[in-house]
């Protein structure tokens, strides 16, 4: 890929420059040294990009779990909010309001009337599509999200730990060790004196 891409700016490099010497005038002679400062970059960002591709690579194959924790964590509100509706259907919250001989009909019948603005009113209009839906999927969202986050938020800290590791590992090796002092011997000024004293 990295290849296709170099060859097409080196073919692209070319045309600016054979058409730099065809025109007239300094204009196109900056314009190709603009084209060639852009075609530099252009390669230089690919290669950045591909790099950090291969990065992000490895880093997946080699955490797998904390991998999946983050889809999670990006899917689960919407697909909570999706299976919402369908959750509020299966208890009795319908379409056209409490579904008679449903655990939602059963509960009405405990309460009796239901007040405005209550926890049961709320969920019979999101069940009907109103304007409870929103608050409904806003708790339903933001709760699949918390739950995600909370299970993949160690997985991810242990990764972080065991990559700034490799990291101090890896640094330690680069740097050259100190040994001690390797130069001449220094003398101790005591033993001087009583050499010559001697």
């Amino acid at each position: 890929m990295m290849a296709l891409i170099g060859n097409a700016w080196k073919a692209l490099d070319g045309f600016g420059q054979e058409a730099g010497r065809n025109m007239m005038g300094g204009a196109a002679i900056e314009a190709a040294k603009a084209w060639k400062y852009v075609s530099n970059f252009s390669q230089e960002a690919g290669k950045s990009i591909g790099n950090a591709a291969g990065n992000t690579k490895d880093w997946v194959v080699k955490h797998p779990g904390q991998t999946v924790g983050m889809v999670g964590c990006v899917a689960a509100a919407p697909v909570a909010i999706a299976v919402a509706p369908l959750a509020l259907g299966a208890v009795g919250f319908g379409s056209g309001g409490v579904v008679a001989g449903s655990a939602a009909a059963a509960a009405q019948a405990s309460i009796g009337n239901v007040v405005a603005g209550s926890t049961f009113a709320v969920l019979q209009s999101a069940g009907a599509g109103g304007a409870g839906l929103a608050v409904v999927n806003g708790v339903v969202g933001t709760a699949a999200t918390a739950v995600a986050v909370g299970a993949t938020a160690p997985g991810l800290v242990r990764a972080a730990r065991e990559g700034k590791e490799e990291n101090e590992d890896a640094d330690s090796e680069k740097e050259p060790k100190d040994e001690g002092h390797r130069g001449p011997k220094e003398e101790d000024p005591e033993d001087e004196d009583s050499r010559q004293n001697d």
